[in-house]
């Protein structure tokens, strides 16, 4: 019971995750691909459906999770990349260019611990 408790973030991070992500590929559909140019409307496009198919991952994985260190790499790092790739599609400017690559890299690390049973009851 108590476990349950303690993990009950990963499935609310996987669904917010996966509600961001989604919303943001139906944006993509019409109001963003009037604001943005064609690069910066892939870029979101791509880094949305990583971020909704990660959050759902997580969600249907959240019951089964019993490492918080797996599953904050994964919501941290697809946060960390989204967020930039934000910054850059919608002001052209790349403040923090590694961020996007450290982001995918710790997502990456994370499913990698949970493949590789780190993490998982």
């Amino acid at each position: 019971m108590l476990k349950q408790h303690a993990f009950q973030w990963v499935g609310k991070a996987g669904l917010a995750h996966a509600l961001f992500g989604i919303a943001l590929v139906f944006a993509a559909l019409h109001p963003l691909r009037d604001a943005l140019d064609a690069h910066g409307l892939a870029l979101v496009q791509t880094m949305a459906t990583v971020q909704a198919l990660c959050g759902i991952g997580l969600a249907a994985l959240a019951p089964r999770i019993n490492a918080a260190l797996p599953a904050a790499l994964i919501a941290g790092g697809v946060t960390l990349s989204m967020a930039m790739i934000l910054v850059i599609a919608f002001t052209g400017l790349h403040p923090f260019d590694p961020a996007v690559p450290l982001g995918g890299a710790a997502m990456l690390f994370g499913w990698a611990m949970l493949l590789a049973g780190r993490g998982l009851e």
